[in-house]
């Protein structure tokens, strides 16, 4: 399994920590610093994020009756009476505070945060937790965090991330030996701007079918963040087939008010640029335009880009596709127009996991459903030894998603994709109108909301969908046998490190 390599290799990092914690008399080290924690525009109980490439710091020796083998924050963690421990608790929302977040690791680090790398990356999931973690915890499908055996004292650092997502803020005091409760969603959520934190680079086309930008903005983040190539924003609009050509009176800071175009700019050598690539149906298959491409875009998911795409770019998977995306799917060109109710696919952790938050974030359709506005139904076949079938209309797959580089062993997976034959934000606007102006802020449909979902899944670190998702430095095991984890397996993850 992957998780028993990810807990050697954090193991050994623990090993060497361990060893330089300590000076020739036995007495903790300093551990060094990071300088003054930058600050952002947090509020509430946060003294702000890290910003775009900063780190947080101050990290001193502290005190609280910790072993003599300790450095920076872990000397503060204390040893409680019984079965009592210092623990921090809360919920991780979307960057509006206002949807709970699934999947989102949250963390003490033990050393300054480094800035997320830019670039695409084949890193495993411990290997983009910044800062030697002291204690972790991961969301469970209400959003919500336990984080035990905390350090205790004033201006305790606590990171939030999932994938390039990611924001520090600052807990004023922790008290010892009690539960130390966040509840303002202000201080938990994910960053709206890159001055509160880190937010993936994303690119999205536009096109005549699927306004996904008006989602995007609903999303939370600050209009700052909208732009095209060349700006500073994390969110760059390129123009798709039929879709929206730019902005409505200048929207934004970047030059003139025009979307480039996709096809000739993102397509033929822009992909690398980007964490995540978006492009939004446009009205037919339009195969013109990607010949020449699709080659391009399996090697970005092969480096480990992210890809989302509905309904007609499963063309990308035919004509001069490598024989790796043809093999995938195939598609049949009959239109197949439904509105109706879906199936979530429960046979696997995240399927489940996906039921589970719907039904706690909307609750409108019964349990394992959720209610399509604008389907299609063009997947005629899907090979799922390669591709997971994650929502079916009447056993017709609406959703599927890979990892790249596709038949590669899990552990050396770097790229996703997420299809879905839905129009997604049918309804949310005109595709072909101006960005914002053309956007309607309504309140999230149930497929909208599943589409954020499957975003912040798409975000994330890869972890084999037939397995369950494990807070870091727990490796993941089949049952309470197994000698992973010297027997000691709860629902699917060690709850001890093997000796």
């Amino acid at each position: 399994m992957r998780g028993r390599t990810l807990l050697g290799a954090l193991l050994v990092g623990l090993a060497s920590l361990s060893a330089l914690a300590c000076d020739d008399s036995g007495t903790p080290g300093t551990g060094g610093s990071g300088g003054d924690q930058t600050t952002g525009q947090g509020t509430g109980t946060s003294s702000g994020g890290s910003g775009q490439g900063g780190s947080t710091g101050a990290f001193t020796t502290g005190s609280g009756g910790a072993p003599p083998q300790c450095v920076n924050l872990e000397c503060q963690q204390v040893d409680c009476a019984g079965d009592i421990t210092t623990t921090v608790t809360g919920t991780v929302y979307d960057p509006s505070g206002t949807l709970p977040l699934y999947n989102v690791v949250v963390y003490v680090p033990n050393a300054p945060v480094e800035p997320v790398p830019e670039g695409l990356s084949c890193d495993q999931c411990d290997a983009q937790l910044s800062g030697s973690p002291v204690v972790s915890a991961i969301t469970d499908t209400q959003g919500r965090f336990t984080l035990e055996n905390v350090p205790v004292g004033a201006d305790i650092p606590l990171v939030m991330q999932v994938g390039k997502w990611r924001r520090v803020v600052t807990i004023p005091t922790v008290a010892e030996c009690v539960e130390n409760p966040l509840t303002d969603p202000e201080v938990t959520r994910l960053p709206r701007s890159k001055t509160e934190g880190n937010i993936p680079r994303i690119a999205l086309t536009t096109g005549s079918a699927d306004p996904l930008f008006c989602l995007l903005r609903r999303l939370g983040l600050d209009d700052a963040e909208y732009g095209v190539m060349g700006s500073e924003a994390r969110i760059h609009f390129y123009r798709g087939a039929n879709g929206s050509t730019g902005y409505d009176g200048g929207f934004g800071d970047p030059p003139g008010s025009d979307f480039p175009d996709g096809p000739t700019t993102l397509w033929s050598n822009g992909w690398e640029n980007y964490d995540i690539v978006m492009l939004s149906c446009e009205g037919s298959e339009n195969p013109g335009p990607k010949n020449g491409h699709r080659g391009a875009l399996l090697d970005y998911i092969d480096q480990g880009g992210r890809v989302f795409a509905t309904h007609y770019h499963y063309d990308w998977f035919q004509d001069d596709a490598p024989a790796e995306l043809q093999a995938l799917a195939t598609f049949g060109t009959a239109s197949n127009s439904f509105d109706g109710q879906v199936d979530i696919e429960q046979t696997f952790p995240k399927g489940i996991a996906l039921a589970e938050w719907l039904d706690f974030v909307d609750g409108s359709s019964p349990f394992g459903h959720f209610q399509v506005v604008d389907g299609r139904r063009h997947a005629t076949f899907i090979d799922t030894n390669l591709a997971r079938i994650w929502v079916t209309y009447l056993m017709n797959s609406i959703y599927f998603s890979f990892n790249a580089p596709i038949g590669a062993p899990e552990d050396q997976q770097c790229g996703r994709m997420v299809f879905s034959d839905i129009h997604v934000s049918a309804g949310a606007g005109n595709p072909d109108g101006d960005f914002p102006s053309t956007c309607i802020n309504g309140p999230l449909t149930e497929q909208e909301k599943v589409l954020l979902f499957m975003l912040f899944d798409l975000s994330a670190c890869l972890v084999p969908d037939d397995e369950p998702i494990c807070p870091p430095g727990q490796a993941s095991c089949d049952d309470a046998t197994d000698p992973v984890c010297n027997g000691n397996c709860v629902d699917g993850c060690c709850q001890e490190v093997p000796q």
